[in-house]
């Protein structure tokens, strides 16, 4: 057999076992190939195991060499951008994701890499147009809007109605569902809100009606609908003028369902995982309830809130009777931020969501948040050393 079909024979099994995501023999099949040949796939390939791995700057390097070997190449530049981006090298995924545009402007992903990457640095006013690619990307939870109505781009809305619609996650839909009130005050005559029935009874109070998504939902009429997302590209936000004042409230009805839920002494909510099918799951959620064993020793009571409720509703009426909840970056901790009970967010220095900001503890999405960061990736021991001595110091004062 030639060398060029042995090497091609080589890169096929390579190629297959990163298909079934065994990735340290991947690397090892693909490193036996670039003894052959040294190609830009191939590189490019073989970095996308090492991300896969968490092995980010040995990815960064690689993929700058698949760059240098086809300078033309915009997936190469694209995923240069994110590995950097995972290294925590801004400035050069910013480079990277401008060259991947310079060469194919139509790329709906590196344009809204970019804008994560630049609304993860507070650069929001250009981020916020660029964070619209999301609705040409498939999977990026956007659903298919519920009406064929017109879409809202700013328009004067002195007398008219809108709908706004649902995308993304509950958490998502937590966080965008304050900017309803925001259309009032634009003048809108009538502002509908789309919503889970899991987080429906929340929402009363944000606009003039809420509808509940499901196979039944009907959608009267509107002069224009628009995602929630969208909301605060299209209203001009920035981190000078967004509140992280609290916008929701226990529904009518669950604080007495709720009433002597939280014992006498410090009350601590905690919330150890998110959904495992969402793509950061493996940075952001815990490696086990155990992870939390640091704050048992702290004199508070600690409650699990992941026990299945009727809905959020029912999960408000809990939270609101506690001293504190602890939360990785999932659903509870926006429903925490958005009630005003202080929320401490475990939080992984890999797999980093632009919403949180870079290198700093405070949101100013949510007065009520800490964030707690992971000084290295995948130290949890030391985030939650961190956490235990500051509520220790906590339930002293309390007490």
């Amino acid at each position: 057999m030639s060398e060029p079909d042995v090497a091609r024979r080589q890169y096929e099994a390579a190629a297959a076992l990163h298909r079934q995501g065994r990735l340290a023999e991947a690397e090892a099949a693909y490193r036996a190939v670039l003894a052959r040949r040294r190609d830009a796939p191939l590189l490019a390939n073989l970095a996308s195991v090492l991300r896969g791995l968490d092995r980010f700057d040995e990815a960064v390097a690689l993929l700058e060499e698949a760059a240098r070997a086809a300078p033309a190449h915009p997936d190469i530049r694209f995923n240069l951008g994110n590995a950097c981006r995972a290294a925590h090298r801004w400035a050069e995924a910013e480079a990277a994701y401008r060259e991947t545009l310079r060469l194919a402007p139509d790329h709906a992903r590196a344009r809204l890499h970019l804008g994560h990457l630049l609304l993860s640095l507070g650069r929001w006013a250009e981020g916020w147009p660029l964070y619209e690619a999301r609705l040409e990307v498939p999977g990026e939870g956007v659903s298919a809007p519920l009406t064929k109505f017109p879409m809202w781009r700013g328009e004067d809305l002195a007398g008219r109605s809108i709908l706004i619609t649902i995308e993304q996650g509950l958490g998502d839909e937590i966080m965008f569902a304050r900017f309803a009130p925001a259309l009032r005050r634009r003048g809108a005559a009538k502002v509908t809100l789309a919503s889970r029935r899991l987080l429906a009874p929340l929402m009363a109070d944000l606009a003039d009606e809420i509808i509940v998504v499901d196979a039944e939902a009907s959608v009267p009429p509107h002069d224009y609908w628009v995602y929630p997302a969208s909301l605060p590209g299209r209203l001009g936000v920035s981190l000078e003028t967004l509140s992280g004042a609290p916008y929701l409230a226990v529904p009518a009805g669950r604080q007495a369902k709720w009433s002597g839920f939280a014992a006498p002494g410090f009350n601590v909510g905690v919330v150890w995982h998110g959904n495992p099918n969402q793509p950061r799951d493996r940075y952001r959620s815990l490696p086990s309830p155990e992870a939390l064993a640091p704050l048992r020793d702290c004199g508070a009571r600690i409650i699990d809130l992941q026990v299945p409720r009727e809905d959020f509703g029912d999960l408000a009426a809990i939270m609101a009777q506690l001293d504190l909840v602890v939360s990785v970056d999932t659903a509870p901790a926006h429903l925490a931020g958005a009630l005003g009970v202080p929320c401490w967010i475990p939080y992984p220095w890999a797999g980093t969501d632009w919403r949180w900001l870079w290198d700093r503890a405070d949101s100013p999405w949510y007065d009520a948040v800490t964030l707690y960061r992971q000084d290295r990736h995948g130290d949890w021991a030391g985030v939650m050393a961190r956490m235990a001595a500051d509520l220790k110091a906590l339930v002293a004062r309390t007490a």
